[in-house]
Parts: structure tokens; C-alpha cells; sequence
């Protein structure tokens, strides 16, 4: 077996050293969020793949700060343990729109100064659930997104709220497509955050997961 690294990863010879990338995804959704995420890292079974993440509050300049704050603690011990190699390569903030119209501009600026990546949902994240299914062009609220993903089986409204992973299998290209589109849509429109409802960018957070987990799989075709 390899020696453990000072910071708990395993040290490895160059011939049997794969490509390991490590990204933070910050999200204020305690529970769908960290629940689909979870299921695409397993989904994807890579142990070059570190998908953490770190729940916070729901105010989006909250979690662009609080990814801020993680990324420089990770960058800090990393350096005191002379292991400047095992950092995040990309930090990325989940926010939804819905009830922080006023905000998002605000942290969307934070975010690109100090080199953070967001992935953005209007209303919410339940819309690029329900992506997965159905098209959905027309403007809605979360609670309607969330409604109709529940009709559609994505998600149950139980205590704690929970997704049924098994209706998203299979399904990520579909969903993307139409992430696409309506992004296509509001730019012909001239339509512009917060006006693009409904929107997601949680797409190219997973196309950049599944990047991740490509290279240290070279030999398997990975699927969503």
C-alpha cells in the first residue's frame, strides 16, 4: 500500500500517479443540492474525484464568502504541510435567485474577483431537476418548480425534502440541452439575471465533474 501524505491522500510513484483534480461546491440548499451532488459522485465512482461539500447559509454573498474562506484555509494547510499540490483546482457557489433578487448581483461580482465559479438557478435548483424530465420554458416560482418536479417523481416532499436519484439516470444530457436552449432563448430576447427565469448553470458545474472524473478513468465511459 502507498504511504499516506501528510494531509491524508496517498503518495504515489510518477508511473502510478493519475491526474487528480479536487473541486469545492458551496451550496446553501442543505438538502437537494447535497443530495444530487452526492449522487453524481457516486454515480461516477472515481477516487481521483473530490467533490466536497460544505453547506452554509442561504444568502448568496454569505456562500460566495464562505467559499472564499474554505479555499484559503485549504491553500493555507497545504502550504504549512509542504503539500502545495492538494488544493482545490476550482471552487464553484450554488445560488438560486428566487428571494435574493437584490443579492445576486452583488455576489455574482464577489465571485469574479476572487475567482470563484457559480453555478446559478432561476427560480431555483429545482428547475434543473426538473430538467431531467420535462421542458419547462415559462416563468415559474421555486415552489411551482418544486411542485412539478414532485408530479414528474424527482423529488418528494417529505421531512427532510429528498430526490429520487433513480428518475435522473440516464437523463443529464436531456436536461442540459434544455438548459441550453433557454439560455438561447433569453439571449435573443435580450434577457439578462434576474430576468431569465427559468435558467440554470448547473450543467457546466457537472460537464466539469465529469472532466474531472475522465481523467482519472480513462478507460470507462462515464455516464449521467
Amino acid at each position: 500500500m502507498g504511504a499516506r501524505s501528510p494531509r491524508g491522500g496517498r503518495s504515489h510513484s510518477r508511473s502510478a500517479r493519475r491526474p487528480h483534480r479536487r473541486i469545492l461546491v458551496v451550496c446553501g440548499g442543505r438538502v437537494l443540492e447535497a443530495a444530487y451532488l452526492a449522487y453524481v459522485a457516486a454515480k461516477l465512482r472515481t477516487p481521483g474525484l473530490r467533490v466536497e461539500i460544505a453547506p452554509s447559509g442561504t444568502d448568496p454573498v454569505s456562500l460566495v464568502r464562505e467559499a472564499i474562506r474554505l479555499r484559503d484555509k485549504e491553500n493555507r494547510d497545504a502550504r504549512s504541510a509542504n503539500d502545495t499540490r492538494n488544493v482545490f483546482d476550482t471552487v464553484w457557489v450554488m445560488l438560486d435567485v428566487d428571494g435574493f433578487v437584490d443579492r445576486i448581483a452583488a455576489a455574482l461580482l464577489l465571485a469574479e474577483r476572487n475567482d470563484i465559479r457559480c453555478a446559478v438557478s432561476n427560480p431555483s435548483f429545482e428547475i434543473w431537476l426538473l430538467w431531467h424530465k420535462v421542458d419547462a420554458d415559462l416563468h415559474l416560482s421555486r415552489v411551482e418548480a418544486f411542485r412539478w418536479a414532485e408530479r414528474c417523481g424527482i423529488v418528494q416532499a417529505s421531512i427532510p425534502k429528498s430526490i429520487q436519484t433513480h428518475a435522473l439516470t440516464g437523463q443529464f444530457n436531456k436536461a442540459r440541452d434544455r438548459a441550453v436552449l433557454t439560455d438561447t432563448m433569453h439571449s435573443r430576447e435580450g434577457r439578462t439575471n434576474p430576468q431569465n427565469n427559468p435558467s440554470s448553470d448547473v450543467h457546466i458545474l457537472i460537464d466539469e465533474i465529469v472532466r474531472g472524473a475522465a481523467l482519472a478513468r480513462t478507460e470507462e465511459d462515464l455516464m449521467l
